[in-house]
């Protein structure tokens, strides 16, 4: 005989036995009315989610269109001219050929997109996009192009309180890229796949952050460069291109290839091809003996002296 519970295990089963009892009441048609009222209620609320996403994608894309249906025909112009350009002039050289355009013209005060990389001759616009993440400003442009002042940018939002201004040319390729992405068709198609509220905010996001930082220079200034400069660093044939760093290979001398490119006209007018070795004057006490260093400073020289090259060659061009 089993003996009887007592004190507050007594109540506790007692609990439970009527808890059982309780469910035990509940028929299969309940259950199955409760089960089918929950589905229901989810469907209907993803129904009212995705009418909601697709009104707020609407609503948003044509906001974007409007703002920026001029930039994106401009920048597809541009992109399309610099893309096919640099896979054109990546291909193996023809001969010097300077512009009479080139001659007349001070190329040196122009506005300029400009994009420096390693040879390649399976260039194409995917491997031109990877690889201008790598190109920056460097002794070339410095010395090549005379110094601009930043200006004050149109159409200035209320948080720059009309003070935005400009980065001054020459504008690297890269930030171009970077300042154009939420005009590409690739990004509008990644929108339109937005399937809930908290992906297409993140959409949201990118455009008015792009509209505050980015599109007011891609409007004013990029989509309206005068020229295109490319600079093409060659290996030399003695060192294999995967035994030779970008690093290595600047601070040497080394076939360079330099092209001006008209973005109004789409003429080439300056393709010329050079192997320059600058030199340094070393000061007396001030030598520096850190290979890093001596490394850095050999790039510059060499940057500077192609672009003083380039310069001669325009001037004495006929």
């Amino acid at each position: 005989m089993t003996p009887r519970e007592v004190g507050l295990k007594a109540v506790e089963s007692a609990q439970l036995a009527r808890g059982r009892a309780k469910l035990s009441i509940v028929s299969p048609v309940a259950w199955a009315v409760v089960v089918g009222s929950a589905v229901v209620a989810l469907c209907i609320g993803s129904w009212v989610s995705h009418r909601r996403v697709a009104a707020g994608k609407v609503q948003f894309l044509a906001r974007r269109e409007a703002a920026t249906s001029d930039v994106q025909r401009r920048w597809a112009v541009i992109r399309e001219s610099i893309e096919n350009y640099t896979a054109q002039a990546a291909k193996t050289f023809d001969v010097d050929s300077i512009a009479p355009q080139a001659r007349t013209a001070d190329l040196r005060k122009k506005s300029a997109v400009y994009l420096r990389m390693r040879m390649n001759l399976g260039i194409d616009p995917s491997t031109i996009r990877a690889e201008s993440t790598h190109s920056a400003l460097d002794a070339f442009t410095a010395c090549f192009f005379e110094a601009r002042h930043p200006h004050r940018l149109s159409n200035p939002t209320p948080i720059d309180n009309g003070a935005r201004v400009s980065k001054p040319p020459p504008w690297n390729l890269q930030h171009v890229y970077r300042a154009a992405r939420v005009v590409e068709s690739a990004w509008e198609q990644e929108a339109r796949a937005a399937d809930s509220e908290l992906r297409l905010r993140v959409f949201q996001h990118q455009y008015d952050q792009a509209e505050r930082d980015d599109l007011p220079q891609l409007r004013d200034d990029y989509t309206h460069a005068d020229i295109f400069v490319l600079v093409l660093d060659e290996t030399p044939e003695a060192a294999p291109s995967q035994t030779v760093t970008t690093e290595q290979l600047l601070a040497s001398a080394h076939p360079v290839r330099v092209h001006v490119f008209d973005l109004a006209t789409q003429r080439e007018l300056i393709r010329i091809r050079r192997t320059v070795e600058g030199s340094t004057i070393p000061v007396a006490g001030a030598a520096d003996h850190d290979p890093d260093t001596n490394a850095a400073v050999r790039r510059q020289v060499n940057n500077c002296e192609l672009a003083s090259e380039v310069i001669r060659s325009i001037r004495s061009s006929t």
